[in-house]
């Protein structure tokens, strides 16, 4: 393959992941259009990308049949979901997709059913002898028990997301906050795991990352860590899940007495991948020679340990139309 046409779906501000993904194709030397589609016209990716193309929301019956007809229009070869409520909904839809040509980056429904349910991912580790926090029902918490911490069992990005410290909280947060979750507080040092798996379920590569700081539930400060313990949980937690393919992201705590807890694990590019990516793990380039079928092009463990980043706002600055309007 010398061309990849890459369609990136609710592509809001990943701003950074699409260029690496420009850079991916420039070190492959193929060409290939950067397509983003979002509600908003006024995404940032918007500005970054070739082409824009405003799509309905995830929820609507139009939204799949719109894809589609993108995927035909700009001849899409790759399909690339940043957001978790789509996963799901795409994979089921794979073979329409692969009917245009197009290859969705998804891994089967029940895998994506399986991370974005909490409630059934904390029992999919169990069965592979892996901790996670435990879960309460709220009848089943005292005093002695708190604080906890409730987060919707389909929630994304830490909305909703707090420790609870009485049972007053507890009563409020629970009638409020649809679908609560009620888990056991563990504190210690928290971590995210990046990985990839190709199409034959092989985990290629795996990168550990402090997180030091978070806003909005997304990686402010990290680091990458060449920890062997949570390199070897994060490629027996993506080894075993049935019908895995593309990149992943989990998040972990390693609790003062060493007990390593998986809290979230995401199908898809996480916010913070960036960093495992600029320290040398090239997820966007594996993906692509990955969906192209030719060798990767580098050892997995060529990435540096100890590497930073150090994350700060930034904007995009577009000018009006003579009409007064934006200019894309």
């Amino acid at each position: 393959m010398n061309r990849c046409n890459l369609l990136f779906t609710s592509s809001g501000r990943r701003v950074e992941l699409i260029q690496l993904f420009r850079f991916a194709l420039d070190e492959l030397a193929w060409d290939g259009l950067i397509v983003t589609a979002d509600m908003s016209a006024r995404a940032a990716t918007a500005y970054v990308s070739d082409v824009h193309e405003l799509v309905p929301s995830v929820s609507s019956p139009d939204y799949i049949p719109r894809l589609l007809e993108l995927c035909q229009q700009h001849q899409i070869h790759l399909l690339i979901p940043l957001i978790d409520w789509e996963l799901s909904l795409l994979a089921k839809h794979q073979a329409d997709f692969e009917r245009v040509g197009t290859k969705v980056a998804v891994s089967t429904q029940e895998t994506c059913d399986l991370c974005f349910d909490k409630r059934q991912l904390s029992r999919y580790l169990k069965t592979i002898g892996l901790q996670s926090p435990a879960l309460y029902n709220a009848d089943e918490i005292d005093g002695a028990q708190f604080p906890v911490f409730l987060k919707p069992f389909d929630g994304s990005a830490s909305r909703d997301a707090r420790i609870i410290r009485n049972s007053s909280e507890l009563k409020f947060f629970v009638d409020t906050i649809p679908n609560a979750l009620i888990q056991e507080y563990v504190s210690g040092r928290e971590y995210a795991i990046d990985g990839v798996v190709d199409q034959d379920g092989n985990v290629v590569c795996v990168v550990p990352r402090r997180q030091f700081e978070a806003r909005s539930g997304e990686v402010s400060k990290g680091a990458t860590e060449r920890n062997s313990a949570l390199i070897e949980l994060g490629s027996r937690v993506l080894a075993n899940l049935p019908g895995a393919f593309g990149c992943f992201t989990m998040d972990c705590i390693v609790a003062d007495d060493g007990q390593v807890y998986v809290l979230d694990l995401n199908a898809r590019f996480g916010g913070g991948m960036p960093l495992s990516i600029r320290s040398g793990a090239n997820f966007p380039r594996w993906l692509l020679e990955i969906c192209a079928g030719t060798p990767l092009h580098t050892t997995s463990q060529n990435w540096a340990n100890g590497f930073m980043m150090l994350r700060y706002d930034q904007a995009i600055y577009v000018p009006a139309t003579s009409e007064g309007g934006l200019v894309r």
